[in-house]
């Protein structure tokens, strides 16, 4: 079963190409452009990963990731896309940081190396 993939973003332009790229490379791609949007895909059809724009409207992307940590019925490998003036926080290890502007090939990169760690994770472990 190909791998599923969540893809969240404010800018609609960035958010067709990363669904693209991801979509050229085999995954199955669902989108959506805010937090409450990104909630309702997320109950509709559970993602192997959701890349998620960290400033988000409605709920950012904090919001939707502390969701899914209190909701995972199984981990659900989390992409956070944060802007270059964003400080990142060195201890948050439950998910991994992309800094935007990136290439295509670093956004598949992220996702595969999230969904490995995830799929090491015992379910209800992290996110």
């Amino acid at each position: 079963m190909p791998t599923s993939v969540l893809v969240a973003e404010r800018n609609v332009i960035l958010l067709d190409a990363m669904v693209a790229q991801l979509s050229m490379a085999g995954y199955v791609v669902h989108k959506a452009q805010s937090g409450l949007e990104c909630l309702g895909k997320l109950r509709e059809s559970w993602p192997d990963a959701a890349v998620i724009d960290h400033q988000l409207p409605w709920g950012g992307g904090d919001g939707v990731a502390a969701w899914l940590q209190e909701e995972a019925f199984s981990p659900v490998a989390v992409v956070m896309l944060v802007d270059g003036s964003l400080d990142l926080e060195p201890g948050d290890t439950n998910r991994l940081w992309l800094r935007k502007p990136f290439h295509g090939k670093t956004l598949i990169s992220a996702v595969e190396a999230a969904v490995r760690s995830t799929r090491r994770r015992p379910a209800g472990v992290g996110f």
